[in-house]
């Protein structure tokens, strides 16, 4: 369809995968959806609790951690932060990567049981 903004980028196409249509979408790196009020409850979740640059990843899914392990390095305002695993369990999920940019309330783990 034409129309919508000159030179917007499409962001929304079919893919076909073995004769299924998936729909597709792409969000422009640095463009951010907005966000609905209320943030996803993740049980578990580590915020990162600044906002910066994750620096590394100290942390594999399934790995043991204790409480006050190290779990990802961050750099805000050139000085590196380290995020804590505020208690002791199993790395469930890692949320980030290197290089990525995150706010003070977004999750960069989830430690389980």
């Amino acid at each position: 369809g034409k129309g919508g903004v000159p030179g917007a980028i499409p962001t929304e196409f079919d893919v076909e995968v073995d004769g299924e249509i998936y729909e597709v979408k792409l969000t422009p790196k640095g463009y951010s959806v907005a966000q609905p009020a209320e943030k996803k409850k993740v049980e578990g979740g580590v915020e990162a609790g600044m906002q910066g640059t994750i620096l590394k990843i100290k942390v594999k899914q399934g790995q043991k951690v204790k409480e006050g392990d190290v779990v990802v390095l961050l750099e805000a305002m050139k000085m590196e932060n380290e995020i804590k695993a505020p208690k002791s369990g199993t790395i469930k999920e890692i949320f980030v990567k290197e290089g990525d940019e995150v706010k003070p309330d977004d999750y960069v783990v989830s430690i389980g049981d």
